[in-house]
């Protein structure tokens, strides 16, 4: 388990099938930050869970995240945040483990 402050990634190719941000198993001091590409087709949402929703569900939808935007989560595992497209399969995000 990569346990580091700063630790950096990029996940790309997000479309309307949740993805993990990634598999590997970091443990954040505070949580992270998610920026959203400026190119973004359209909004992503974030959540906890393989089967959040994008704008579609009251039970399922994840947090939404507009092109541009960043999102602060006080979150541990870092490997159990997921992200979904509203349209698009070129999306992509930035984060960052605070």
């Amino acid at each position: 388990m990569v346990n580091s402050k700063g630790y950096t990634g990029r996940k790309s190719g997000i479309g309307t099938t949740a993805v993990q941000i990634t598999s590997q198993s970091i443990k954040a001091g505070v949580g992270m930050t998610i920026y959203a590409d400026t190119g973004n087709s359209g909004t992503l949402y974030v959540g906890f869970s393989e089967n959040i929703t994008a704008d579609n569900s009251d039970n399922t939808d994840g947090f939404p995240v507009a092109a541009g935007a960043a999102l602060d989560i006080n979150i541990r595992n870092i490997e159990r945040v997921y992200i979904i497209a509203s349209t698009g399969s070129a999306n992509k995000v930035w984060w960052i483990v605070n």
